[in-house]
């Protein structure tokens, strides 16, 4: 914990010594300036969560209550309550209709645009000796379409990675064909809109297809973990970073002590 209190501090002294000499009156305002994000934007943000954690509090009750736990550990968040024991293959195939399926919605020039990338190989599907584990789409080539590198393994994670990554995808796509050059990279503020709200259309997809009412509770409890994971731990990881930006810009000493009780007590709050 001390070796990593130390590189913490150091990164943070670094960020405040170029925001500093840029004549900027704060790190969090010179990141953010980059991408022209006022900081009424991240205190907002925060402000909205803190005031609609009701919600993220009766889900961690509730699954206390399901999992039979007398405390809810961070441990434990991450365990699936609705398992889904006769969970189904889902071919690469098969799962590519289900992705335009769900995405019908976004009109024909989408559609046809996916198409476009699934008829011309623009996915590396499955996996291969000394492949790069995970998943990830790459678009940062003006002129050149993106590309997705996907691991198949026939399950329904992997349908949801689809569906992100092609949302990454057609973002880039898009972005490069009606864009000039300087105009054709989008920030990180908005890389995740795309990819996370076809992921939302593809939940809802399949809870209205779904046959049994133990697939829509899996199916439901996917989406609750989503929003916690997309929404509320990044929002919470933003209050922890205003928090001890504060602090070390103000002159407090960042002992491993203070860091640990300043992580453990946000992290209780949400």
């Amino acid at each position: 914990v001390n070796t990593f209190a130390s590189l913490f501090n150091g990164n943070l002294k670094t960020n405040i010594f170029f925001a500093t000499a840029r004549k900027y009156k704060s790190a969090r305002e010179a990141a953010l300036d980059k991408n022209n994000i006022p900081l009424s934007v991240y205190d907002n943000l925060i402000d909205s969560a803190n005031q609609n954690l009701a919600p993220m509090h009766r889900w961690a009750g509730l699954k206390r209550n399901l999992l039979g736990v007398e405390k809810l550990r961070p441990y434990d968040v991450y365990v699936t309550v609705f398992n889904n024991t006769h969970e189904k293959i889902y071919p690469y195939e098969n799962s590519k209709e289900i992705v335009l399926n769900s995405l019908k919605i976004m009109g024909d020039d989408y559609l046809n645009s996916i198409q476009l990338a699934f008829d011309n190989r623009w996915i590396d599907v499955y996996e291969t000796q000394a492949k790069k584990s995970g998943a990830y789409s790459s678009g940062t080539t003006y002129g050149v379409h993106p590309y997705v590198l996907l691991n198949w393994t026939d399950l329904l994670n992997d349908v949801f990675t689809l569906t992100h990554e092609m949302g990454h995808n057609m973002h880039s796509y898009y972005t490069g064909k009606t864009q000039s050059f300087p105009y054709a990279n989008y920030s990180i503020f908005l890389a995740e809109v795309a990819s996370t709200f076809n992921e939302s259309l593809l939940l809802d997809y399949l809870k209205k297809n779904a046959e049994s009412d133990d697939e829509k509770l899996y199916l439901l409890e996917k989406y609750l973990n989503n929003i916690t994971s997309t929404f509320y731990r990044q929002v919470m990881f933003a209050e922890f970073e205003k928090i001890v930006y504060a602090k070390a810009e103000s002159g407090e000493a960042l002992t491993p002590d203070l860091l640990s009780k300043l992580y453990k007590d946000i992290y209780q709050k949400y």
